[in-house]
């Protein structure tokens, strides 16, 4: 049953059952969910929520589940209902360990949501003390 194509349904299913095992940062269970789950679940908007398991992954700052699904193939610019990726959801809790692994996997910083807002602005009070910026790419972070 590895990378299963079903209908929307089952896609759904698995799809709340991949962000209930992220937010528990079960990666036992997203693995197995992933590996046997419909072709790219890693990388579906849930239906209702609108949300990525990597943006669900980064909004709790579970660095270790951002690395896993980051392997598995998540895109780190996937974008929400809002134009919000995962690396602006971890800059604006200030998960500071998933910035790092987003832009470590090649996460854009130049995107903007749909209200044109910049993934600086949504951690400017948290990165501006600790980062350096050198033509438009996080260059240094500072602890």
């Amino acid at each position: 049953m590895a990378g299963c194509d079903g209908g929307p349904r089952l896609a759904k299913l698995q799809s709340t059952k991949l962000l209930q095992s992220v937010r528990r940062g079960d990666i036992t269970a997203l693995e197995e969910i992933i590996s046997r789950g419909v072709k790219q679940l890693v990388n579906l908007l849930h239906p209702i929520y609108v949300t990525s398991p990597l943006i669900v992954a980064a909004c709790g700052g579970n660095a270790d589940v951002v690395g896993v699904l980051l392997c598995r193939g998540a895109d780190p610019d996937l974008q929400d209902a809002e134009g919000r990726t995962a690396i602006m959801h971890a800059a604006s809790y200030g998960h500071l360990d998933c910035v790092t692994r987003l832009i470590e996997a090649g996460a854009s910083v130049a995107i903007e949501d749909h209200e044109q807002r910049g993934t600086f602005l949504y951690g400017d009070e948290f990165f501006m003390p600790r980062c350096h910026i050198g033509s438009g790419i996080l260059t240094e972070m500072i602890p």
